[in-house]
């Protein structure tokens, strides 16, 4: 008898069988999926052009040598460094959600519209184009360049052989910190594309009473926080603005998720890793690394370079959908190498302070920040 769970199989003999999805391409495969990846990809640029697109030039330099590419500009597309912008805005920077095939089932999107949040824009494929057009229009649409998901200008971390579109998030969310780096922009707002809403769940006082049980008369507590309960998102997205700006060594500024850390008073925790919902600094910010589990990986990247990564905990806490359950974004990715995989390419590219672990009856990962979380941030240098 055979016991099959996710990517498992337990044989008769007890002998557990992983199949994570490895050594599956030879190089003559990649070769031909990279070749017809981007042959299609490109397709979709004359259309794009059509529809009155900018194409933005964009610079590369973190590699032996630079390599130029493009970026298409919605043709009313303001960056943050524009005279009047946070005038217009009510916000100092812009907000970019990474999508992949959630046309019409992205989430980020409807939660801001309630706030009024009107700079945001979803960053996505040349061939993911036509789909958001239609169900967002052009204004709402960034197009990105794909070739960021190749390994000329990624390091993925892993002897793990595939095609570029198989190369996870890391690619993604550089070719947004290039775009915004290239614009000119000092940071930029990024939120993943399934965010449901924001909530609020954290202690009353300055502390926690050792030995104390849950008592939900000592917590402030709602699930989700909207206009009509008097709770005012843009002003607490700009206030986090603020305060990033007058530090001089963070790396990401980020929120928390609901539900994950809710004993604790509201304050900002130091050292460890951010995802999801973040500020990135341009001046500061590393390239992200590895095909799975960038933002730990580079979270700890940061912090070896003696960069903070802050979370803000308490207002707002964020709710999103289960990315493995929900369509598109990096689903493709898990479903093809599994969670183990996702644990050794972390384990390879920060061998100090991770493990392979097993958590929540699967493969999973554990990562130690103990070495990080005390270090203090600085304040921005005052000018004369």
């Amino acid at each position: 008898m055979v016991k099959e769970f996710e990517h498992i199989k337990i044989l008769d003999n007890g002998i557990v069988h992983y199949d994570s999805g490895l050594n599956q391409f030879t190089q003559e495969e990649v070769d031909r999926l990279n070749e017809e990846y981007y042959a299609h990809e490109k397709s979709f640029i004359p259309q794009i052009l059509e529809d009155g697109y900018i194409e933005f030039p964009i610079l590369y330099d973190n590699g032996p040598e630079p390599i130029w590419s493009s970026c298409y500009l919605p043709p009313n597309f303001i960056p943050s460094c524009t005279p009047g912008f946070e005038e217009k805005f009510g916000l100092r920077y812009n907000i970019y959600i990474p999508s992949y095939k959630r046309a019409g089932i992205a989430l980020t999107n409807q939660m801001l519209d309630r706030f009024g949040i009107e700079n945001y824009y979803f960053c996505v494929d040349p061939s993911q184009y036509p789909a958001y057009k239609e169900e967002y229009g052009i204004d709402r649409v960034i197009v990105r360049d794909p070739s960021f998901k190749s390994e000329d200008k990624l390091d993925l971390a892993n002897s793990v052989l595939s095609p570029d579109f198989l190369h996870g998030a890391s690619g993604v969310f550089n070719s947004l910190l290039y775009i915004s780096k290239c614009l000119g922009e000092k940071a930029y707002f990024t939120m993943d594309d399934d965010i449901m809403g924001l909530g609020i769940k954290a202690r009353k006082g300055d502390g926690i009473v050792p030995g104390e049980k849950y008592d939900k008369d000592n917590y402030y507590r709602c699930s989700n926080l909207t206009p009509e309960v008097g709770y005012d998102f843009k002003a607490n997205l700009n206030d986090m603005m603020i305060l990033f700006d007058k530090m001089r060594n963070k790396s990401f500024m980020s929120c928390e998720k609901y539900g994950l850390v809710f004993a604790l008073p509201v304050s900002i925790k130091l050292g460890t890793r951010s995802y999801s919902f973040y500020l990135t600094d341009n001046r500061n910010q590393r390239d992200h690394l590895g095909q799975q589990n960038n933002d730990i990986i580079t979270s700890l990247e940061m912090s070896k370079y003696g960069f903070v990564n802050a979370i803000v905990e308490g207002i707002p806490q964020y709710n999103s959908a289960d990315t493995q359950v929900l369509e598109g974004g990096a689903t493709d990715v898990y479903n093809k190498f599994g969670t183990l995989d996702k644990a050794k390419v972390l384990v390879q590219a920060q061998p100090n302070y991770s493990k392979v672990s097993v958590v929540y009856s699967r493969v999973h990962h554990f990562v130690d920040f103990n070495q990080y979380n005390k270090q203090r941030l600085l304040g921005a240098v005052k000018s004369k």
